[in-house]
């Protein structure tokens, strides 16, 4: 009876640790279905991007790998940017550089390309950061630099699943039609879909494009009208009949 109760014991147990996701990356006492599972599985083995960075940073031969951080990754990215601030504070005049919030937002981008610019080490591409630390980027490396690399990173995140995708002229000329044919609301509700990265491309080439449009109505106009005053000219220069 109690190797029975044992065993039961020990079935019941299992069943609870499948359920929980235990062993699979699930958090204790959280139930991981088959998407968490994809998804779980995925996050960690993300695509990279290569790029040639040997101009970028005057290094022949140097290429990195792109890998968007998780969410996670952003939050301890954010963290290690402050706890770099406020080392940086210390001292006689510390709380002006606590208080300063460009040298935040710097150290946070530092800290995004810590997680997301991996390199090639042990001839692993991509496995391991490129750079050893939040403030070796900072130390090390250009403010050009650090926005440039930046700029790779928001690249490979515009691409990825989920990411900002940048409208084509049929699609935004749709998109036109359909506000043109809208009440404010329904115009709204077209627009919420989109990201503040796609809707200031849409406002960019709108903007282009209204710009180009009235530089040819104005040129039209002056056409028009250096016609009618040749017409006029020509008019008055004519000979009146019987003269």
């Amino acid at each position: 009876m109690t190797i029975i109760n044992g065993n039961l014991s020990q079935r019941l147990a299992t069943m609870n640790q499948q359920q929980r996701g235990a062993g699979n990356g699930a958090t204790d006492g959280e139930y991981e279905s088959s998407l968490a599972k994809q998804l779980r599985e995925r996050a960690g083995n993300r695509r990279k991007v290569e790029f040639d960075v040997s101009e970028l940073l005057g290094t022949p031969g140097a290429k990195v790998w792109v890998r968007v951080p998780t969410k996670g990754e952003q939050d301890l990215a954010v963290k290690r940017a402050h706890e770099y601030v406020a080392r940086l504070a210390t001292g006689e005049g510390g709380e002006a550089i606590k208080d300063d919030a460009d040298v935040t937002q710097d150290a946070k981008a530092a800290a995004i390309l810590h997680a997301a610019i991996r390199g090639n080490d042990a001839g692993v591409e991509g496995m391991h950061p490129a750079f050893p630390s939040v403030r070796w980027i900072i130390d090390k490396l250009t403010a050009d630099q650090i926005a440039s690399l930046l700029s790779l990173v928001n690249e490979v995140r515009s691409s990825e699943p989920g990411g900002t995708r940048v409208l084509t002229d049929d699609e935004i000329e749709a998109l036109v039609a359909i506000i043109n044919k809208s009440e404010l609301q329904g115009a709204q509700v077209a627009l919420a879909r989109f990201q503040r990265e796609a809707l200031s491309h849409v406002v960019v080439v709108l903007a282009t494009k209204l710009a180009a449009a009235r530089m040819a109505a104005a040129m039209h106009d002056e056409a028009a009208m250096a016609a009618e005053e040749a017409l006029e000219a020509t008019q008055r220069d004519k000979p009146a009949e019987g003269e």
